[in-house]
């Protein structure tokens, strides 16, 4: 209960902890809106157990950064070096749009993704990078990266007009990373696709791909490039001829 003591002739009020209790609840509800919460998300909330994807965006020089970057960046005064992979690959941008896809296997099977009518791949879901190149795509879609074959990437492929900022990777674990590591990786697998032994993209597992990545990033760390496209040309093409990348993709594919 509320009541009034009077100790020393000074006013107070008293009160029980559950008359406490239902006061400050009830003036939370008021501070908060009709509703009573203030953007907290609760367990019940349909969103709360949504499965999400994250990764952070490189690239050389930053060379993605939004249209929105500070005129004061770096590239702005010139001031950009010839990117080696080990040293000048920077984070990205905020708001570089990042897509999650499913390849279709029938579509890879030429060594090529995008190029087989009918079977291009499929979206699922996008997102953008924040301010450090950090990205999160949740969906339900990102609840099985088991699924053949689930693939992120950011950029732009116009060979046509001579716009290749294009960075993919297959998705083998809901951190993924994006940069000319994992294109390269990418590279790396849809060339085995048209090698005998005759192999499918799904028959690589998830711990496949993680070893073929994981080798082609100690290998391509010599890589040097100025733009996206050289850095990823570069990085594969040590990437390829690696005896550990080698060693790796025959272990995962089951090739020689």
């Amino acid at each position: 209960m509320i009541g009034s003591g009077r100790p020393n002739g000074q006013n107070y009020l008293t009160a029980s902890p559950a008359a406490m209790l239902a006061a400050l609840l009830t003036l939370t509800m008021f501070a908060c809106g009709s509703n009573g919460f203030a953007g907290a998300t609760l367990p019940s909330d349909p969103g709360h157990n949504v499965p999400s994807l994250v990764g952070t965006v490189s690239a050389p020089n930053g060379d993605l950064v939004s249209a929105r970057r500070p005129w004061w960046s770096p590239d702005s005064f010139g001031l950009v070096q010839k990117a080696l992979a080990a040293d000048n690959v920077l984070t990205v941008g905020e708001g570089i749009p990042v897509s999650l896809s499913l390849v279709n296997p029938v579509d890879a099977a030429d060594g090529l993704i995008g190029n087989t009518g009918g079977y291009a791949p499929l979206p699922l879901g996008q997102a953008f990078t924040d301010f450090a190149g950090k990205y999160q795509i949740s969906d339900q879609a990102a609840g099985d990266i088991t699924r053949c074959r689930l693939m992120v990437s950011v950029g732009t492929y116009q060979p046509a007009n001579g716009i290749d900022t294009r960075m993919r990777s297959f998705v083998f674990d809901s951190l993924t990373n994006i940069n000319s590591y994992s294109e390269a990786a990418v590279r790396v697998v849809l060339e085995r696709l048209i090698k005998a032994p005759a192999v499918q993209l799904c028959d690589i597992t998830l711990s496949g791909l993680q070893n073929i990545y994981d080798a082609v990033e100690v290998a391509a760390i010599p890589a040097v490039g100025d733009t996206v496209a050289e850095l990823n040309q570069d990085a594969f093409e040590l990437a390829r001829s690696s005896p550990n990348v080698q060693q790796a993709v025959a272990a995962a594919t089951g090739g020689s």
